[in-house]
């Protein structure tokens, strides 16, 4: 699910750079992937079950709260039914 609003995030706000940004995000999912199991079982093995749940349901909760203050706010604003026809408009012509 942050995989792909991340994706969505990128292409909306770097439209120059969005390539780039699309690789670095790309390396951080290949990090956690790759270095999710060895920090989990790490964790484990001194939390034990119960206190690794409440670990990780912390460290998701800083990862919600982060997003909420570090993602832009312009991603909030609806667009208008003007701009709806411009886009429509770009790409019609981008098609022909």
């Amino acid at each position: 699910m942050l995989s792909i609003t991340g994706f969505s995030v990128i292409t909306s706000v770097f439209k120059t750079d969005m390539m780039k940004y699309i690789g670095y995000a790309e390396i951080a999912a290949g990090l956690g992937l790759g270095l999710g199991p060895a920090i989990g079982s790490f964790v484990f093995k001194y939390l034990e079950y119960e206190y690794t749940m409440y670990f990780f349901g912390a460290l998701n909760f800083v990862g919600l709260i982060s997003c909420y203050f570090l993602i832009p706010s312009v991603l909030n604003n609806r667009i208008t039914e003007e701009e709806i026809n411009e886009i429509e408009d770009e790409k019609d012509e981008i098609i022909s």
